[in-house]
């Protein structure tokens, strides 16, 4: 009975582990992450990126950005404003 407790148990661990793996693996820095550095009047943003061990750095140029910054622990990327879409006839 012991045996089939411990057995269940670790399957919840590895079921929790495949749900948060991306979480997790962000967090220990093996994934590439970005987040908003600062943003201008005009909704552009510079956006600061970090290396991660096993994907190395996000690319955002599909995103219309542009690198601003080579070399060093960190990236920089300028993101001109998202366009916004109003009603017709306004």
């Amino acid at each position: 009975m012991l045996r089939l407790l411990g057995i269940a148990a670790l399957l919840v661990v590895l079921a929790i582990a495949v749900l948060r793996g991306t979480w997790a693996l962000h967090v220990s820095g093996m994934l590439g992450s970005c987040s908003v550095f600062s943003t201008a009047p005009d909704g552009a943003q510079v956006v600061r990126c970090t290396e991660g061990r096993l994907d190395g750095y996000p690319d955002l140029s599909r995103k219309n950005c542009t690198l601003q910054t080579l070399g060093g622990s960190v990236q920089f990327w300028s993101c001109p404003a998202p366009i916004a879409s109003a009603p017709a006839g306004i």
